[in-house]
């Protein structure tokens, strides 16, 4: 080594490694004497065709570990780099170069009909030698195979069917390389084509916005096996399945309403499309006003204090444009001071700020700002506080992962930049430093305007929606309940001015969506009564949303089968 700089060492021999695929370079310092930069991998480092991780992409970086000898570091500190990296090179350092070859004919997803001749041609290379051969295959079947070029092909197909093609090329000494896939369809005129029948979602199937649902299909062929279904959604595919049970996860679904079906396509190339059913997801909006943290989440740590006052924030993103209300912060007890909501753009722009007052002793507090503040969906925003004698809460390690409630999303640590995030100041101010992946309590107030309100104010009555929405008591004379409280079995009873569809939904007591009950035609000066079913559901309060031409009304239902009449 030298007095100081780059020092370098070789290994024995070159060990290889695969594309985007992560590894850890490291080294071990016997006298404990390193370099160390903090929030260097708050970004990734990119000298292509090397990338050095930012935080969070693949677990935290970089890392250490104190050890008396060299052993892998698995711990890691403020994004830190320890100035440790890896020579790479993209040349073998001996041996023979593979040959290069690709599948340039047939097409992918190219429909032939039986009977058929089907021409394959393959374009094939070899940098440091010569090709003694190229041969063809259908799935495990050799077709055929030619010793020089042009490198082609034609193959008469036996029977229909969907067939999965490659080229092979074998150079002068000996070593093979494979074209990627290419996948044909050969279609038999006279073959019985598939059944296939959507069994999930059934016809107008509701599912609450950002939620998952598994689609599944039964297929069967008289004359041959089932190759694969696939699943769309509005005619765009979502995915396919090879095995029975044909099923797809379709996760975070966004709210809107979407025409599901699924294609069957068996072994001979026959395809059968099913009946399509409807899918009703329900806006994010329903669960709000929401927060990051649900209202028993709490911090785990005791009560900390720096010896400074501070700022404390978190970055979040919406999944559909809204407002933020105010902000909230869990308060442990023995805490004291001033506490002041802020919020700020990305970029550390103040948007709102308001002071927190008549606080309770512990527990999440909460402030409103003066007026409601648009945000944009997929947009990062910073929620913070100021803490005036430096009493705050913390737990880290927390945000290695997202934070997920309803349209609200408490971002990762390294998705974009650190989170949490901290400052110390006397005054209010934007935070732009973190401490690993520190969770420091502090959580946002969202709203959709014209949406439910429901998830932080037990007090319905307190919350107006715009328009001809409104939520009222289920004493009003056109709108009854009975019986309530109720054990298994209660009905609605209610009136509709004009003649429309209406909806009778089913949430929790914190307006978290449950399903819908019943949705059809009313009439205007008919009474329409709906049966709600509480078999299988836990005792408690509901909250049930009737959604008619016009209005949009909400009361409680209390389920208890302790009650005596």
């Amino acid at each position: 080594e030298t007095a100081s700089g780059w020092q370098e060492v070789s290994f024995a021999s070159p060990v290889p490694v695969t594309a985007n695929t992560t590894y850890v370079i490291s080294y071990h310092s016997s006298n404990g004497f390193y370099s160390a930069s903090n929030f260097s991998f708050s970004n990734r480092f990119e000298n292509s065709p090397l990338t050095g991780l930012q935080s969070g992409t693949d677990g935290s970086n970089g890392l250490y570990k104190y050890s008396g000898a060299p052993t892998f570091p698995e711990q890691s500190y403020q994004s830190s780099n320890y100035w440790v990296d890896v020579v790479f090179n993209t040349v073998p350092f001996s041996g023979n170069q593979k040959p290069q070859i690709s599948l340039v004919s047939p097409s992918e997803n190219t429909t032939f009909t039986m009977p058929s001749t089907i021409h394959l041609q393959a374009a094939a290379s070899d940098s440091d030698g010569t090709l003694t051969k190229v041969e063809f295959f259908a799935g495990t079947e050799k077709l055929g195979e030619v010793l020089s070029s042009p490198f082609q092909f034609n193959w008469t197909v036996q029977k229909g069917g969907a067939y999965i093609l490659t080229a092979r090329a074998t150079d002068n000494e000996g070593s093979v390389a494979t074209s990627s896939e290419v996948n044909i369809l050969v279609s038999d005129p006279y073959n019985q084509p598939p059944s296939v029948h959507l069994t999930s979602p059934e016809n107008q199937t509701s599912i609450p916005a950002g939620g998952d649902i598994t689609l599944s299909a039964e297929a069967s062929d008289v004359n041959g096996s089932v190759y694969k279904v696939e699943f769309f959604r509005d005619n765009q595919k979502l995915g396919e399945d090879l095995g029975s049970p044909f099923t797809y996860d379709w996760d975070n679904v966004p709210a809107g309403t979407y025409s599901i079906t699924a294609r069957a396509t068996d072994d001979e190339g026959a395809t059968t499309l099913s009946a399509s059913a409807v899918l009703q997801v329900e806006s994010l909006g329903s669960e709000c006003p929401c927060t990051v943290f649900k209202p028993n989440d709490s911090p785990s740590n005791p009560l900390w204090n720096d010896g400074s006052s501070l700022q404390l924030g978190m970055k979040f993103q919406a999944l559909e444009d809204g407002v933020v209300l105010g902000a909230r912060f869990f308060k442990q007890s023995g805490t004291t001071g001033t506490h002041t909501a802020q919020l700020y753009s990305r970029s550390g722009n103040l948007m709102a700020e308001s002071i927190f007052e008549n606080e309770t002793s512990s527990g999440w507090q909460e402030v409103y700002f003066t007026s409601p503040v648009p945000i944009t969906a997929n947009t990062t925003y910073v929620i913070s506080y100021h803490s005036s004698n430096g009493y705050y809460s913390s737990d880290n390690p927390y945000f290695t992962t997202p934070v997920m409630n309803g349209s609200l999303v408490g971002l990762q640590s390294g998705s974009d930049g650190p989170n949490g995030v901290y400052r110390y100041s006397s005054t209010p101010t934007f935070p732009n430093l973190n401490f690993q992946t520190s969770n420091y309590w502090v959580d946002v107030i969202f709203d959709v305007p014209g949406t439910i309100k429901s998830s932080l104010d037990p007090d319905l009555s307190k919350h107006t929606l715009p328009g001809p929405h409104k939520i009222l008591a289920p004493a009003e004379n056109e709108l009854k309940i009975f019986p309530n409280p109720f054990e298994d079995f209660a009905t609605l009873s209610f009136f509709s001015e004009d003649e429309g569809t209406y909806k009778v939904r089913l949430y929790d007591s914190k307006g978290t969506f449950l399903r819908l009950i019943e949705q059809g035609i009313s009439l205007p000066g008919v009474e329409k009564q709906v049966v709600i079913n509480g078999e299988g559901l836990p005792e408690g309060i509901y909250l049930v949303q009737l959604e008619d031409p016009n209005s949009l009304r909400m009361f409680r239902l209390v389920l208890s089968r302790k009650m005596k009449f």
